[in-house]
């Protein structure tokens, strides 16, 4: 049977080799691979773009619960069960783990683009020398259409382009807390999944359905009803988006250390960075606040990112 029939038990076998220390550059993740597109462009100064900050919105902070309990990952055990096929849950409760520890976080007050960056926003970086161009090919519509979420963007590209605007790249806990707000729901918009607030997948990676309306890529925007309770959008999703953070597990297995934390803002080195919210391509678990990824594959075609802004103090 092919290795894409299942593709997350290759993620399981892929991920355990590359958080050991023999780990190898050569490991791949179950996604796509970009398709050849266009070179990168010189880099320049960077020039800070004004970004109206009606395209923000203000996340109070305070003290959250981040990560899953023993209960949430067996309940978004279950829902993988009825969701996709059975023989791919082995490989999701692997993945699950990565939710582990419940832990305490407080987080400082920060702004969230309301929507994920958009074709449009970050072809004007590229325009300016300051970005890299996407690497898909720009007659391809699936990818290339303005008001679609860019993808196919490097992590440095993505970090270039926060800092275009005059932000940076979100924390994870920055994307949980903004995801499940201080009363900890289990998607951006409750706790009960609904199959018409979020591009998603079906059955398993690779297998969508339509159900949601789309079988690629949204407009961003395109689900105003699943937005959080302060008005950010395809927080689920779409795309999965780039945190800051590098991505690390415990000696157990788990993703946290269980320790009260205060801005955090992950391991200072790492071979991956975490991306969070799920993808067009990714059943509803992993599209709940609480689950993250390790991005082995960059650029990615469901692989997108928003920034995030400190206030003036």
């Amino acid at each position: 049977m092919p290795v894409r029939s299942h593709p997350w038990a290759v993620a399981a076998c892929a991920l355990t080799l590359a958080l050991s220390p023999a780990a190898h550059a050569s490991l791949v993740w179950p996604r796509d691979l970009p398709e050849a597109g266009r070179g990168s462009a010189p880099a320049r100064d960077v020039v800070v773009l004004n970004v109206p900050k009606s395209s923000r919105v203000r996340i109070p902070g305070g003290v959250f619960n981040m990560g899953s309990t023993p209960l949430e990952m067996q309940l978004a055990k279950n829902a993988c069960e009825a969701e996709m096929l059975r023989d791919e849950c082995p490989a999701r409760e692997f993945m699950l783990r990565f939710e582990g520890h419940i832990h305490e976080v407080e987080l400082s007050p920060y702004d969230l683009d309301r929507t994920e960056v958009t074709v449009e926003a970050f072809d004007r970086c590229v325009a300016a020398g300051v970005c890299p161009a996407p690497t898909f090919a720009r007659t391809d519509l699936r990818f290339a259409r303005p008001r679609l979420p860019v993808t196919h963007v490097t992590f440095e590209g993505a970090r270039a382009y926060c800092a275009f605007v005059g932000g940076r790249l979100p924390t994870e806990a920055e994307l949980e807390l903004a995801a499940r707000g201080p009363e900890g729901r289990r998607y951006p918009w409750g706790r009960t999944w609904n199959p018409h607030l979020a591009n998603h997948g079906a059955l398993a990676p690779d297998r969508t359905s339509g159900r949601d309306g789309f079988v690629g890529l949204a407009e961003v925007g395109s689900f105003p009803d699943g937005a959080t309770p302060q008005g950010v959008l395809d927080l689920a999703g779409n795309v999965a988006e780039l945190a800051s953070d590098f991505f690390a597990i415990d000696g157990d297995g788990f993703g946290y250390s269980g320790k009260r934390e205060i801005d955090p803002k992950g391991p200072a080195t790492g071979s991956f960075h975490v991306v969070r919210g799920g993808s067009y391509r990714d059943p509803p678990p992993m599209l709940r606040g609480a689950a993250r990824e390790p991005a082995i594959v960059l650029p990615a075609p469901d692989v997108g990112f928003r920034c995030a802004y400190t206030p003036a103090r």
